[in-house]
């Protein structure tokens, strides 16, 4: 893997805009005077006094603060921010703390997909844990709150299968073509192996294709897709983006 730079703080920008506005009807939404001061707040304490414990503190408060999935992205974001800079603070624990840095980053893009500030910043996070041999921590579920996940359902009904777990953005250089990195889990004779495959995307020859498989990227339209077929040194073919399924011609 190659990396442009490496990163040792994390700068957070000191929010300017004072509104949401609602998706469905277009409508400006307030963000609570509480919330507001709570973010900034915790801007400050992760930023300047270098107190993350007391950021994540604050957040927890401006948790029930949060009236919509927009402001509830913002408010993980933050504590992402904040765990990340806990990290590099307390090292002898920096694991646990990114790992849950990064899954509040993951939690923020659920919220809001199209923030590409958070997505930015979990790039960034998922860069400094790679250089520190540091997994994801995303972990392998067979259920979550009682229903089979994804990759449980794969488990329980195939012995041998490729599964596409996530793609992410590495960087996207004005000067040279996107890259994206593919994290893929396999398993054989019940042995789960993972690994990370680097794909460059060529704008300049398909930019329809570039753009729209970018986008797919960034809304999670690839995560836990199941390959179907596997040809060596020739292609990786994958079922549809809509079902998750891994059958195709």
């Amino acid at each position: 893997m190659h990396y442009h730079g490496k990163s040792t703080t994390f700068r957070l920008n000191q929010p300017s805009v004072a509104i949401f506005y609602d998706g469905a009807v277009g409508r400006p939404m307030p963000i609570p005077e509480e919330l507001q001061k709570s973010w900034d707040e915790a801007i400050d304490y992760t930023e300047v006094k270098k107190d993350p414990e007391k950021a994540l503190e604050i957040l927890r408060y401006a948790w029930d603060h949060s009236e919509n999935e927009a402001q509830r992205a913002k408010t993980l974001m933050y504590a992402a921010d904040a765990g990340s800079e806990l990290g590099l603070i307390d090292q002898k624990n920096q694991k646990t703390h990114w790992q849950k840095a990064y899954k509040n980053y993951t939690k923020a893009l659920s919220f809001d997909p199209k923030s590409k500030g958070t997505r930015r910043r979990m790039n960034k996070l998922a860069s400094m844990m790679d250089e520190k041999a540091i997994s994801l921590g995303l972990g392998f579920q067979m259920f979550d709150e009682g229903n089979p996940t994804p990759l449980g359902i794969l488990a329980i009904f195939a012995s041998i299968f490729v599964v596409l777990a996530a793609f992410k953005i590495l960087f996207d250089n004005p000067e040279g073509n996107p890259v994206v990195v593919l994290e893929v889990i396999y398993t054989v004779d019940g042995q789960e192996i993972k690994g990370e495959i680097e794909i460059e995307l060529y704008s300049d020859d398909a930019p329809l294709h570039v753009e729209s498989f970018i986008s797919h990227v960034e809304n999670f339209r690839y995560d836990f897709n199941e390959f179907h077929r596997v040809i060596d040194g020739f292609m990786i073919q994958g079922g549809d983006i809509e079902h998750k399924k891994g059958s195709g011609g």
